[in-house]
């Protein structure tokens, strides 16, 4: 396996890695706010 794959699968898994850690990120924003709206409904 020669040197530049290595790179090129090092880069590719970080980007995937990157890109992942983004959208949980999103997710756990998003699923955040719901909660804290559901509970200003379930307070009115």
């Amino acid at each position: 396996m020669p040197a530049d794959a290595i790179w090129f699968v090092a880069l590719a898994l970080g980007a995937f890695g990157a890109f992942g850690l983004a959208l949980g990120y999103v997710n756990f924003i998003a699923s955040d706010k719901a909660i804290t709206a559901e509970q200003e409904r379930n307070r009115q």
